[in-house]
């Protein structure tokens, strides 16, 4: 599973989500506030932002290749792509 993070149009980060062995956390600027970025195996979060709304950090943390986190006051965008936990639908 892989993570992008872009701030406007300007990819920042290309995180492997797959090799990461601990949570970590790192700090990105963003049009208004700084987001801290919280990462783990096969998961991303943004846990802190001074957005309004907060909507961003009340995702928590994503795994879902199919979902996105995205911080629209800050202009930050995170994108999953990869393999989701359910690799085959059997019937």
């Amino acid at each position: 599973m892989e993570a992008t993070i872009y701030h406007q149009a300007t990819e920042l980060y290309d995180l492997d989500l797959a090799k990461e062995t601990s949570e970590r956390t790192f700090v990105i600027e963003g049009t208004h506030t700084s987001l801290t970025i919280g990462v783990k195996k096969n998961a991303i979060a943004i846990l802190q932002s001074g957005c309004p709304n907060q909507y961003c950090v009340e995702e928590g943390y994503v795994s879902d290749p199919h979902r996105s986190i995205i911080c629209a006051y800050n202009d930050v965008y995170i994108f999953l792509e990869g393999v989701s936990s359910i690799d085959a639908i059997a019937g």
